[in-house]
């Protein structure tokens, strides 16, 4: 099963798959942030090229809100 990438769209939706995903290969929740980089695409590449540096400091939730803030806006 490949991990879902992101391109901006659907956040709360690939936040839902990504946790799905690391629950069923249980994946270390210290590692989620660090995994998920390698699998966004386009505007959100770009995004989290921007925040790289920040990256190893955040926990999931934080990392959630952040996503949430700069892409999930229009999700109502």
């Amino acid at each position: 099963m490949n991990f879902p990438t992101f391109d901006g769209e659907s956040t709360r939706l690939w936040i839902s798959r990504a946790e799905y995903y690391f629950d069923t290969f249980t994946i270390d929740p210290a590692l989620w942030v660090k995994l998920v980089g390698m699998h966004f695409t386009g505007a959100a590449a770009r995004w989290i090229q921007s925040v790289d540096s920040k990256l190893k400091q955040l926990s999931w939730p934080l990392f959630c809100k952040l996503l949430h803030d700069r892409f999930g806006r229009d999700q109502h």
